[in-house]
């Protein structure tokens, strides 16, 4: 029979204790179940308190609104302006231009009509004194010639000075009647072809000049549309811009 002594008991207690904290074998846990996608509720995240924006005084907002305005009611009339001094500019080159185009023409219009006029019938008539005055000298010169031979025909002059006198006259109206031929084909080439190109040359001009009068016209018909559009379209951002600022019948009535 065993004794059971105070010491026994504390060395039976504390094996007791060691043998109930060691690990024992255990299952491993189970695996969690998977839950859908949809099942799945983020987490709301926590309500806050609204932060109060400063919000500018409306002094200040109206002030720069009211300041980008006038700047580009500003920038609109300068536009304008441009636009108006580039139209005046435009304008009055096409003006010039038809201005020019329109002084050659009646340049053109006149040396025309003083050729025709003027110029062709004296060089007409220069060439005609001049086949008239190769004619006379040809018959001069050949009346000569038979005078001379009517008058060495005797046989009391000497055969020598004879044949000198009736060689120089013979000379001189062969000179002369080919003078005449010359100016016969210088009147002929004057009358048909020379005279007729000049004219047709200054024809030309003056259907030049009259095309050039048309285009100008045409061209500075366009620039003076393109010119007010551009300077209506400019006026019409400055209206605009001044009814945005509520102006409108204020720069009307001035």
């Amino acid at each position: 029979m065993k004794l059971w002594t105070p010491a026994v008991a504390i060395v039976s207690a504390l094996l007791v204790a060691a043998c109930g904290s060691a690990p024992a074998e255990s299952t491993p846990p189970p695996k969690p179940k998977a839950v859908p996608a949809a099942e799945i509720v983020a987490p709301r995240p926590a309500p806050q308190e609204p932060v109060d924006a400063e919000e500018p005084e409306s002094g200040e907002s109206e002030e720069h609104e009211s300041g980008s305005t006038a700047r580009d009611l500003e920038l609109a009339r300068m536009e304008l302006k441009i636009a108006e001094q580039t139209a005046q500019h435009a304008m009055g080159e096409s003006r010039e231009d038809v201005r020019a185009a329109r002084e050659s023409l009646h340049l053109a219009q006149m040396a025309l009509k003083q050729f025709v006029e003027r110029e062709a019938p004296r060089r007409l008539e220069s060439a005609q004194i001049s086949l008239d005055r190769a004619r006379y000298d040809a018959e001069e010169a050949g009346d000569e010639f038979k005078e001379l031979e009517a008058m060495y025909s005797a046989d009391e002059f000497a055969s020598m000075t004879k044949e000198l006198v009736l060689k120089r006259g013979r000379r001189h109206m062969e000179l002369a009647q080919r003078d005449l031929a010359v100016e016969e084909k210088d009147l002929e080439d004057l009358q048909q072809y020379e005279l007729p190109r000049e004219r047709r040359e200054l024809e030309d001009e003056v259907k030049s000049a009259e095309t050039g009068v048309t285009l100008a016209e045409q061209s500075a018909a366009t620039t003076e549309l393109e010119q007010r559009l551009a300077v209506e379209q400019a006026r019409d951002e400055v209206e605009e811009v001044l009814e945005e600022l509520g102006m409108g019948d204020a720069e009307d009535g001035e």
